[in-house]
């Protein structure tokens, strides 16, 4: 018989909202506030995009070179579930924590404007480091940002991503590997996945 696993804690920073009351509140209601019309994200036309507002927390002193909005959405996210990750470590040790993301975009926004940057100067700029882009870097981010040390690692499968990381951290806990796993995951907007879709006609 398998191991009974749940989810004890969720963290949520949606077009929708942040929040499970804020998220759920908008869902039901069919709200469309997060959709927003964007002209520069496709050359010569204008797109519908879920898209986050407001502020995001700054990356913290130290973890500069994951500044990405990518992290910012999901550390948003993961300071609303801190105080559970604080007893899960002092009971089971950060060692037997994982962390188990998904993504699609990483920190492509931040590459695309670098390597923009980079073409019109012959210089990348100062700002740009190679973690704001990787998608195993989210992980690595929020292991660090959390002060875990259990596995920590990426999935990249596009828009499966984020539901293969809740079968992946799963196989982990059942596996004595860990006995509490980190999971989900974040996209931010890009003009390389959008422009992806449209190529698609999609």
């Amino acid at each position: 018989m398998r191991q009974r696993i749940g989810i004890s804690a969720t963290g949520l920073v949606t077009p929708l909202g942040r929040g499970k009351d804020q998220v759920c509140r908008a869902l039901f209601r069919g709200s469309r506030e997060g959709l927003v019309a964007r002209d520069d994200l496709i050359a010569g036309k204008v797109v519908h995009v879920g898209e986050v507002a407001g502020d995001l927390p700054e990356i913290p002193a130290g973890l500069e070179r994951f500044r990405s909005r990518n992290n910012r959405l999901l550390q948003a996210a993961v300071q609303q579930i801190a105080a559970d990750v604080g007893e899960a470590r002092e009971r089971y040790g950060a060692h037997r924590i994982a962390v188990v993301l998904g993504t699609s975009t990483s920190g492509i926004d931040e590459s695309e404007a670098a390597f923009k940057v980079q073409r019109e100067t012959g210089a990348w700029p100062e700002w740009f480091a190679y973690e704001q882009l990787e998608a195993g870097a989210m992980a690595d981010f929020i292991a660090d940002y959390l002060e875990l040390d259990g596995p920590a690692y990426v999935i990249a499968t596009a828009c499966s991503s984020s539901a293969k990381v809740f079968a992946s951290a799963r196989r982990l806990i059942e596996l004595d590997l860990c006995d509490a796993a980190i999971v989900g995951g974040a996209d931010s907007l890009c003009r390389m996945t959008l422009n992806g879709f449209n190529a698609l006609g999609a």
